[in-house]
C-alpha cells in the first residue's frame, strides 16, 4: 500500500507496522552457529540457568565483557609490533659486529 492510500485508510502516514517497529528499536542481530566441547556447553547451561538468562543472552553478556576487556588491554597491537621490529632491525644494523656479538653474549 502507497504512502499517499494510508493516509486515505487511517488518516496518518503511519501504518501499524511502522508505529511497532519505532517502540521496538532493538540492535539488529545475527545468526553464527558456534561448536564447543559439550563439557563447555554443559557449563554454560549451568552458569546461565544461575544467572535467569537465556544461553544466547549469558554467551552475549560474556563475548561483550571480554572484548570491553581486550579493547583496554595495553599490549601493543600488531601494526605496533612491526613498528618495533623495523626500529630494532635499524639500530642494530647500525651496530658494529662486536657490539652485536656482545648483545649476544648478554642475551645468552
Amino acid at each position: 500500500m502507497t504512502e499517499q492510500a494510508q493516509v486515505l485508510e487511517n488518516g496518518t502516514g503511519n501504518s501499524d507496522h511502522d508505529t511497532e517497529s519505532k517502540r521496538s528499536k532493538k540492535p539488529a542481530m545475527s545468526k553464527f552457529v558456534v561448536r564447543m566441547p559439550a563439557e563447555l556447553l554443559e557449563t554454560l547451561k549451568r552458569v546461565s540457568r544461575h544467572h535467569n538468562r537465556s544461553m544466547n543472552s549469558e554467551i552475549n553478556l560474556l563475548l561483550g565483557r571480554y572484548i570491553e576487556q581486550i579493547k583496554g588491554d595495553s599490549r601493543p597491537g600488531a601494526d605496533e609490533h612491526l613498528t618495533l621490529d623495523s626500529q630494532l632491525q635499524r639500530k642494530l644494523s647500525a651496530l658494529s659486529p662486536q657490539k652485536i656479538e656482545a648483545l649476544l653474549d648478554l642475551l645468552e
